[in-house]
């Protein structure tokens, strides 16, 4: 998923249960059949429904590549759909509320106070969200009153941080009805954090290391490195400390700042900027561009491909006249790496080709690139290992062209596919 700043609402959830499927390319762990995912559904199933339906649709989430399942409950009206990488749940359960909004929209029934709300809410998360504690969570609800506005929903997010302060991939949103206290909309993300929380760099660290980043490589204008101010961002923070995961289920600590100029992620690790949102105009600036001749590197989108073409974390960067792309992103090619002091060493099939480890590299295929604590591989090499690797300049991009294998071995009997899928139905 695309990661944003602000409240991160999408949900996301891994069960050591249900990682015995196939193995998919694009989230690099196996994904749980449909059965699986059945069976990890049926505990969020909520009365009316009694179970879900022996049939789902299987369908690709446009913004990580994964496969989903959506099944019905069986009364009917509510969906529990969930990612067969990571178990990310999105249900929707039925409306018990009486309330003819559309006919009667003006006189709505009492409604419950906000304090049962928030406590119906609460009891939901503790009784579903896997290894809830008391505490865990912090909530973004304001505290105001259930209103007609509201459309009969109270709105609550829930939300993790570290002891560093980091945002988690921890994250639920509910919405609960105001006159009926039934939850109608639940969601869940609960990846496990595999890497340190503890930053290297401070905040103002990371924001000094961005500037020098900007002025480095986009613009010598003096106030290009300023923040952008609150009114601007719509309230949202003008840093955001997080663990962001990209669709192959590669953490990374970051620093999202907000620049004038553009926004950067930057490596909360090693202070490097692995990631930019915009090109200059963006956000109310107009400042010259710096020439290109004078720049130490550009930042190039790193997608996966050919028909989903999914934004990376971590971007390729040019320099030197080479493009160099980050080494988690070789597995999914079926390129695996060794490295042998200052040598490494790539290999796909009976293929194989060392190249040697600089911290200043002079842009050739035989060089890759130890940039700030992480290795680069110049796409130069890769594309020897990989020719259906593109370079697509003018985009500015690298695309991975890594179709996901069929799901044929996750479909079992009455499972079909949904558009654009062929709908099929199983005997």
């Amino acid at each position: 998923m695309k990661h944003k700043m602000g409240i991160l609402i999408a949900i996301m959830l891994i069960s050591t249960s249900v990682l015995s499927g196939s193995q998919r390319v694009y989230a690099q762990v196996p994904e749980m059949t449909a059965d699986q995912a059945r069976q990890a559904l049926l505990p969020y199933v909520q009365a009316p429904d009694t179970t879900l339906t022996a049939t789902a649709t299987v369908d690709t989430d446009p913004l990580n590549g994964h496969t989903t399942y959506q099944f019905e409950g069986d009364t009917g009206g509510s969906t529990y759909v969930i990612d067969a990488a990571t178990g990310e749940k999105d249900i929707t359960y039925l409306h018990a509320s009486t309330w003819d909004q559309v006919n009667n929209p003006n006189n709505p029934p009492p409604f419950l106070p906000t304090s049962q709300l928030l406590q119906n809410a609460i009891d939901f998360l503790a009784a579903h969200f896997p290894n809830y504690t008391p505490g865990m969570f912090q909530n973004s609800c304001d505290g105001s009153p259930a209103t007609v506005a509201d459309g009969d929903e109270y709105f609550l997010n829930f939300y993790a941080l570290s002891p560093s302060g980091a945002w988690q991939p921890l994250q639920s949103m509910i919405n609960v009805e105001e006159d009926t206290g039934r939850i109608v909309t639940y969601t869940e993300k609960a990846i496990p954090v595999t890497i340190s929380t503890t930053p290297a760099i401070s905040q103002a660290q990371a924001i000094q290391a961005g500037q020098t980043w900007i002025a480095q490589n986009l613009t010598t204008d003096p106030t290009a490195g300023d923040l952008q101010s609150t009114d601007a961002l719509g309230g949202n923070p003008q840093v955001q400390f997080e663990v962001i995961v990209d669709p192959m289920l590669n953490e990374t600590l970051v620093y999202q700042i907000m620049y004038k100029v553009c926004p950067l992620t930057i490596d909360a690790q090693s202070g490097a900027v692995i990631g930019q949102d915009e090109w200059l105009g963006g956000a109310g600036f107009h400042g010259a561009p710096k020439n290109p001749a004078k720049r130490r590197e550009a930042l190039w989108h790193v997608r996966l491909g050919p028909k989903v073409l999914l934004n990376l974390d971590h971007v390729a960067i040019q320099a030197n006249g080479e493009t160099y792309l980050w080494q988690n992103y070789l597995r999914p090619m079926g390129i695996r790496i060794a490295k042998h002091g200052g040598q490494l060493d790539l290999s796909k099939g009976p293929q194989r080709l060392r190249l040697r480890i600089r911290d200043n590299p002079k842009g050739t295929p035989a060089e890759a690139w130890k940039r700030q604590g992480s290795l680069y591989v110049p796409i130069s090499a890769v594309s020897k290992l990989y020719p259906a690797l593109v370079l697509d300049k003018q985009a500015q991009a690298v695309v991975l062209n890594v179709p996901a294998p069929p799901l044929s071995a996750n479909v079992g009997p009455g499972m079909r596919f949904a558009s654009p899928r062929k709908e099929v139905q199983g005997g």
